[in-house]
């Protein structure tokens, strides 16, 4: 049925973005229509869900939250990441989920046409070019990941039945005028309170006495097992292995090099010195003059011929001082704005007069201009060839350690397995959950003992996806925990007992404070009180509840949630308020509702947010009462 879209396409091919369709493909198990191996991960009413279906799923919602993170700035999406988001999990549910709604939609009689589908796939940005819809960009991208037209025309038909389930069950959802102000109410009123804190780290003058701290281990003794340990046999699939039997032919170079032709455009660069006289930021105008008059003056011995380099050591206040100033090549983005956009608009040899940035006064010389360009298929050719290799490898390495997996039986060895096939078999040392194994051949020791502590005791593991490798894991032994000797932790119990003991006092001393502070009945008793436990309220400014807690700079959500109970009539809580470093005791100074006025202008955004919680409220409400009544069976151990 989508052939009628080839009288869309253009004669043009351009450069594939994947990423701009990521989403699309993240939830639906793209590869479902390959031919699958039917071991099971779940059932839902009968109808099956597979390993592969879970894999896939699994894979493509860590990429997709890897990229997120990238997107964002942040470092690397890490395995305790993944690991703290339970994807593993979290892919699965989805999947129940997923079934669940197309089941539903059949129920309803809920049906997509023709036309529908292909009105939704020709408004896909991904497969726009130019002229609009862009059939050969649309098939490139299909391809690219294992679809065909017709298997992708039904995923995203499975897709959209989901969407008018959803859509029918949110229908009735709908937020009043009043609804919204309440709502707004609730959520910008601002409070203003005063606060102590009794933080345990202070009362250093309570010590350890040996025998208390004896009787504290008997009583805690369960505290101080040694962990568990396991020894583990397993194989090992690495890329590596592989790259020699991997080719790669002219015609996947060329149309690596067209797709990802992005890829190898090498942008403009500037070499350049500079000389730095700093300038605090929230100085006087005066002081700023001050300096660039100064700067000036170095400046006008640079355009007299004066060595740059040699007036950068003796001038300039920045760290590239002992170098002469010299920052090498950079992109107009690694600097600040008024640097680089000045620093781009010069020529070789060009020397500028002061410019000013949040750091101070800059005098810049460039040396080079480096103009953006993109590299020919014939400069990127040895790169495209080891990209290309690398992901073959890597191919052909999960291919080989999920042929093994597919073809296991419960109650197998793994070393019979590998002898079979031919295979290195590895055996570790016993190790404890947290610090993994001591082996060269496990690139991720941590990850490995979490692995490896998940398994039943000879059940062998799915394939782990190392990044480096994959792994198949077989536990063989365990060593379970026991209680330590008091010698060998005499340290750590000393350490537990004094903080217990030190959180005890301060728990006890907030306690007391509250209590008097509370019976408190004019100001002079009240600063008598404050006086006997050494102490000063601090006053916060106004915060709403979204807010974090104003003075201090990590999260203290008791804080803000006790602080929005106090009132005029209330306004102590009843009990301190236990924080992430001590205990707070807090007092109401005001409220500060918002103006109607305010929540006028901003009502039809309001009831835009207020609404959108309704509706996923009521959507996550039904689909946990369906999940109740379906039957579901979870095979797959996660």
């Amino acid at each position: 049925m989508l052939r009628v879209m080839r009288k869309y396409a253009t004669s043009w091919l351009i450069k594939i973005l994947l990423f701009a369709i990521v989403v699309v493909f993240v939830f639906w198990g793209v590869g479902s229509f390959r031919a699958q191996r039917q071991t099971k991960a779940a059932v839902v009413n009968g109808e099956l869900i597979t390993m592969n279906q879970y894999r896939t799923a699994y894979q493509n919602m860590v990429e997709y939250y890897r990229r997120m993170y990238e997107r964002q700035g942040q470092s690397g999406f890490s395995d305790e990441m993944i690991e703290a988001l339970n994807l593993k999990s979290r892919a699965l549910e989805e999947l129940v989920d997923q079934e669940l709604l197309l089941q539903e939609a059949e129920k309803l009689d809920f049906a997509v046409s023709n036309e529908q589908l292909i009105q939704t796939i020709k408004k896909v940005p991904a497969f726009q070019a130019e002229s609009g819809f862009d059939y050969e960009r649309y098939s490139l991208i299909l391809r690219n990941n294992g679809l065909t037209p017709e298997s992708f025309e039904t995923l995203q038909r499975q897709d959209m039945l989901r969407q008018m389930v959803r859509d029918f069950i949110v229908s009735n959802a709908k937020v009043s005028d009043q609804e919204a102000w309440e709502w707004y109410l609730y959520d910008k009123t601002k409070v203003k309170v005063e606060h102590v804190m009794f933080d345990p780290e202070t009362y250093l003058e309570i010590e350890a006495d040996p025998e208390e701290v004896a009787v504290y281990f008997e009583e805690n003794k369960e505290s101080y097992k040694t962990d568990p340990e396991r020894k583990v046999q397993f194989l090992k699939f690495s890329p590596d292995a592989f790259k020699e039997d991997v080719e790669v032919s002219e015609d996947e170079i060329e149309t690596y090099y067209a797709e990802n032709r992005e890829d190898f455009a090498v942008p403009k660069t500037v070499e350049a010195r500079h000389i730095l006289f700093r300038v605090e930021q929230d100085s006087p105008e005066e002081k700023v003059e001050e300096v660039k008059q100064k700067a000036l003056e170095v400046y006008e011995k640079a355009k007299s011929g004066a060595d740059f380099a040699e007036l950068a050591q003796t001038y300039s206040e920045g760290p590239t001082k002992d170098r002469g100033g010299l920052l090498g090549a950079f992109k107009k983005e690694d600097m600040v704005a008024p640097f680089s956009e000045k620093a781009f608009s010069m020529a070789p040899g060009d020397i500028s007069e002061p410019v000013l940035t949040q750091f101070g006064w800059h005098i810049i010389k460039v040396e080079k201009v480096n103009e953006a360009k993109t590299s020919s298929i014939e400069e990127a050719k040895e790169e495209i060839k080891n990209r290309l290799t690398d992901v073959k490898a890597r191919n052909m390495a999960s291919a080989a350690a999920y042929e093994i997996y597919d073809n296991h039986y419960k109650g197998d060895n793994l070393a019979d397995i590998a002898d079979m096939k031919d295979l290195e078999i590895k055996t570790t040392d016993f190790f404890t959950r947290k610090k993994g194994p001591e082996s060269d051949s496990v690139s991720n020791a941590r990850r490995f003992g979490m692995q490896a502590f998940s398994l039943d005791i000879l059940e062998i593991s799915d394939v782990l996806d190392f990044k480096d490798a994959f792994y198949i894991v077989q536990v063989l032994e365990e060593k379970p925990a026991v209680v330590s000797e008091f010698e060998t932790v005499k340290d750590e119990v000393e350490k537990d007992f004094l903080r217990d003991k030190r959180d005890d006092k301060a728990r006890a001393d907030a306690e007391a404070f509250l209590n008097a502070i509370g019976d408190a009945e004019n100001p002079e008793a009240e600063e008598k009180i404050l006086e006997s436990f050494n102490v000063r309220f601090e006053v916060t400014e106004p915060f709403e509840r979204k807010d974090r807690f104003p003075l201090f700079d990590h999260n203290e959500s008791a804080l803000t949630t006790a602080a929005f109970k106090l009132s005029e009539e209330k306004s102590y809580p009843d009990e301190v308020v236990k924080g992430t470093k001590g205990y707070h005791v807090i007092r109401f100074v005001e409220k500060i509702d918002p103006e109607r006025e305010t929540f006028e202008k901003e009502k039809t955004e309001t009831r835009r947010n207020l609404l959108q919680q309704k509706q996923q409220q009521l959507f996550q409400s039904w689909l946990t009462q369906l999940r109740e009544k379906s039957d579901i069976q979870y095979i797959m151990k996660l």
